[in-house]
Parts: C-alpha cells; sequence; structure tokens
C-alpha cells in the first residue's frame, strides 16, 4: 500500500509548482494508507500534448488540468469560460490557444487513449479484455475556491468530465471508479514506463525540485501571419511589398491597441432612443470640462476618448470606443457623434483574457457591420453572453504613442 507522487520537471509558473506540492500531500493523506498503487504524475507529455497531471489507481486514471482562478465559474460546452469575482470578469481559455478547458482536456483524453492503446499489450497483463481506455476521466481543478455544481454540466459529458478546487478535489477523485480500469501494481508500474517515469522522478512535497530553464512563450507570429493572409486576400493585387507594409501595419495596430489607456475619465448621460443625431456637450460634467479644457491648452494635447458602456454578463465595460483629436473638432464642446464609427475596445476585451486569435475572430465579424446594435447580436452569439446598453457613455483623455498613430496613418494611405 502506497502513495507515490512523480513530476517529470517544474511547472513554468509558481502557482502550478505550489499547487502540486499541495495535491501531492493532500492524495498522500488521503489514499498514503489505502491498499494498492496510487500514483500522481505532474508535467508529463503524451503525444506533444504538455499535461499538468495524471493520477492512476485501481478503478482510476484521471487527467488533471489545473487553473489558477477562482469565483463563480460559467461553463460553456463549446465557448470560453466565464469566472465572476468581485464583479470581475474573466474568460477562462483552454492552453495553447484551446477554445476552453473542456476542449482542452478532451483533446488529452484523445491523445492518452491513442497512446495507451497502442501499448496495451505490453502493459495489461495476459488475457485482459476488461480494459476500456475511453472511460479515462478529466478534471479541471482550479486551484482557488470556486461556485459550480457539476450538475449542471450537460449529461452527455457527466461521465467521464469534472470540475473541482482545492477544496473538493479530494473527494472528486475518490469519488471517481470504473471496473474498466482496474489496474493491479504491476500494470499502474508498465504505464509509468511508457511514460518514461521512474523512480529518478519521484517528487518529495517537502523537498525542492531542480529548478526547470525558462521556456520562452509562444508568441503571436502565427496569429499576425493568419490575419494578414485574410487582409491581403480581400485586395485585388498584391505585390510583396504590399504584404510587409500590411504585415507592419498589423504589427503596429495591435502595438496601438496595447498602449491605449484612458485617464480621467467621467460619464455623460444617453437616451439610445433619441441617440441618432446625438451631439456630446462637453459643458455638461463640470468635473471632466475643467480637465478637457486644460488638456485643450497644453503644447501636445491629449485625445478624447468617447466609450459606449454596455452590461457585459454580470459587469459594465466601454466595449465600444472612437478617439478624436480635440484641435481637429469643429466645435470642441459639442461634438457631433456618429456611432457608426466607433471600434470594438479591445483593450477591454484583453483584460478578460480572451485569446488573441478569439478577439482578432470577433473583430473581424464586427468591423463591417454599421450598428452598435448589430455588433452587440453578433458578440452576445460569439462569447455566449448578454450585452445590454446602459445609459452612459464614458469620456476621458486617451493617451497613446503619437509615433505609433502617426506611423498607423501613413501606412494606411500606402496600403
Amino acid at each position: 500500500m502506497s502513495f507515490t507522487a512523480y513530476l517529470t520537471q517544474q511547472f513554468d509558473h509558481t502557482s502550478e509548482n505550489e499547487f502540486f506540492r499541495i495535491l501531492s500531500l493532500g492524495l498522500q493523506e488521503r489514499f498514503g494508507k489505502q491498499g494498492g498503487e496510487h500514483v500522481l504524475v505532474g508535467n508529463l507529455n503524451c503525444n506533444g500534448h504538455q499535461i499538468d497531471a495524471l493520477f492512476i489507481s485501481w478503478g482510476k486514471f484521471i487527467i488533471l488540468e489545473f487553473k489558477n482562478y477562482g469565483g463563480k465559474l460559467e461553463f460553456s460546452e463549446n465557448n470560453e469560460w466565464k469566472i465572476y469575482n468581485d464583479k470581475k470578469l474573466t474568460f477562462v481559455a483552454g492552453g495553447n490557444q484551446i477554445r476552453n478547458p473542456f476542449h482542452q482536456v478532451r483533446a488529452y483524453k484523445h491523445s492518452i487513449m491513442d497512446f495507451l492503446s497502442l501499448q496495451q499489450n505490453e502493459i495489461l497483463n495476459q488475457n485482459r479484455n476488461d480494459i476500456n481506455w475511453g472511460h479515462i476521466q478529466g478534471i479541471v481543478v482550479f486551484q482557488q475556491n470556486i461556485k459550480f455544481d457539476n450538475n449542471n454540466l450537460p449529461h452527455n459529458i457527466q461521465p467521464w468530465f469534472r470540475i473541482a478546487d482545492n477544496n473538493t478535489i479530494y473527494d472528486v477523485i475518490n469519488d471517481i471508479t470504473s471496473t474498466n480500469l482496474q489496474f493491479d501494481d504491476n500494470e499502474i508500474k508498465r504505464i509509468l514506463e511508457k511514460f518514461n517515469i521512474n523512480s529518478t522522478n519521484i517528487y518529495n512535497p517537502k523537498g525542492v525540485p531542480k529548478a526547470k530553464p525558462l521556456v520562452l512563450p509562444i508568441n503571436n507570429i502565427a496569429v499576425l501571419d493568419k490575419i494578414v493572409d485574410n487582409c491581403v486576400n480581400e485586395l485585388e493585387t498584391v505585390n510583396d511589398f504590399q504584404k510587409i507594409l500590411t504585415y507592419y501595419y498589423i504589427a503596429l495596430e495591435y502595438e496601438s491597441y496595447k498602449q491605449l489607456e484612458v485617464i480621467d475619465e467621467h460619464s455623460y448621460q444617453i437616451d439610445w432612443d433619441s441617440a441618432q443625431n446625438f451631439v456630446l456637450n462637453i459643458k455638461k460634467n463640470e468635473k471632466f470640462f475643467n480637465i478637457y479644457e486644460n488638456n485643450f491648452n497644453e503644447q501636445f494635447p491629449k485625445d478624447l476618448f468617447i466609450g459606449i458602456e454596455v452590461k457585459f454578463g454580470l459587469i459594465k465595460l466601454p466595449l465600444f470606443y472612437l478617439t478624436r483629436q480635440p484641435k481637429e473638432l469643429q466645435d470642441r464642446y459639442n461634438i457631433k457623434i456618429d456611432f457608426c464609427h466607433f471600434e470594438l475596445n479591445l483593450p477591454e476585451l484583453k483584460k478578460l483574457d480572451l485569446l488573441e486569435d478569439r478577439i482578432e475572430e470577433i473583430k473581424s465579424k464586427t468591423t463591417n457591420l454599421q450598428t452598435i446594435t448589430e455588433k452587440i447580436f453578433h458578440i452576445e452569439q460569439l462569447l455566449e453572453i448578454q450585452i445590454e446598453l446602459t445609459d452612459k457613455l464614458i469620456v476621458g483623455l486617451s493617451v497613446n504613442s503619437k509615433f505609433t498613430l502617426q506611423t498607423l496613418s501613413e501606412i494606411k494611405k500606402i496600403i
């Protein structure tokens, strides 16, 4: 009777290393005195997939995927998951640009099934025909407390998929069992051998594992290549010079999104029933009016930021925006607003941890839409979230790199 933890190498993130230590100690306490082998394997590779952990024992083969979030969880089978914590919304994606953790664990499951199916004659004892790798289980484990009921999972995935947090994981693992995964101790050892796990990988939760060399994260080159290809395909004629400029333009555009920072934000009322000929009267907010005047008198005034506030699920944010240079306005106090010119506020979406390619998908599907209502409808469909206009515009000053904005303007004239 024993419990043994293995770690092939340290995780990339401190939180993962800390949680693996806590998990190892908890499983040691839960299973250390039970009969048979119980093993936890951390940070292993299978067919190109980097898997956080596996737990294997009599009747159990469980994939564990760690996520360092906490709060109220909203599950989606096909789209990003949502976590609400103190009125903050975070989208929870899978690793390596995978849409969500369920897709991620499902991919891991099929990869392990394929791998072990090819090896099973060397793993299983003779004359065994009762093992079914399809009974492998998957758990997404949140390292912080979450509010979620597994009974709300779709019925078709409940037999093999669970969600747990740092408190419930031990009971969830304990409850999982399958008569088609009843490995004896020798079979468990042979499974470990197929994953190249041996005594040199034994993990001591009270010791300090060897440091892992720094691995640089994948950059956004692949995302940019995909966007450039989509852009040049829309041009009637394109040469190498145009493609280079397009690539540079998009790279700068992404940089400008990161640089977009709004200061001195104030709210202005709007009645959407009469918004067709809306005029923003800057003087209606005395505090911002004074800030606006002082900014106008500077040698290099900051741009005016105007954002459309929406209720985005359970939070509020300026989902669409435009910027204007104060000295180029015909009437800097009464500003005519054409809502067809508002852009998607990508920095706000980035704050919610949406993937780069997911943000680009939303942008590409909404850019050519004329009305805010149309854009909201498409974003609701893509993200499975309810969006409502509030009665406020968010007005402030935009801090951007003037060099980047000027360069974008000049390149756009050429391409």
